[in-house]
């Protein structure tokens, strides 16, 4: 019983979690997006308000655009032999749903340096689609792995993105 207790104790948690990170997250896509679409061209910022200690934070939209890219990433410094763990946020602007539709099982991508990382996996096959719902949020996850190619020493774009939709382009230094 206390076991069972417990256990909704923590589920109750998780979700309260969950809920305060979407609205952070909504709240931070619906003031950057009502700037955004002020913009006469495409734009990409980094948020250099936040603290070193906070994830950087691309933005990337343009007026009449459907969807809103966000790049999260720990920093916009790496070592050679350090991961790149991504996170790319998709936001629908419209007041519909929008379905995404895919050629087969890879849905995002990014590209660093001379690597694009579609080149180098193989996509489940079969089409795939997903929905996001009037001014939600999507989250993709995407990790750089060191070991499977090794970025040159310097300051390279790093371009993430939904396949055939669109995506955001940030600077990331390599060093040693």
């Amino acid at each position: 019983m206390k076991n069972l207790s417990n256990n909704k104790i923590v589920l109750s948690i998780a979700v309260v979690v969950i809920i305060v990170v979407i609205l952070v997250i909504y709240a931070f896509a619906h003031k950057a997006t009502t700037e955004e679409m002020n913009a006469d061209a495409v734009a990409t910022t980094t948020d250099s308000s936040l603290a070193s200690s906070t994830p950087e934070i691309s933005v990337s939209s343009r007026p009449g655009q459907l969807l809103a890219y966000y790049l999260n990433i720990a920093t916009t410094t790496f070592s050679q032999s350090e991961n790149i763990p991504m996170t790319l946020f998709v936001y629908n602007l419209t007041n519909a749903p929008q379905e995404l539709k895919f050629k087969d099982g890879c849905q995002a991508t990014y590209a660093i340096g001379t690597f694009d990382m579609i080149k180098h996996i193989d996509c489940l096959p079969g089409a795939t689609s997903f929905t996001i719902e009037p001014h939600a949020v999507r989250q993709i996850g995407l990790t750089h792995y060191a070991s499977v190619y090794k970025i040159p020493v310097g300051k390279h774009d790093l371009m993430t993105s939904l396949v055939g939709y669109g995506g955001i382009t940030t600077s990331v230094t390599i060093t040693n």
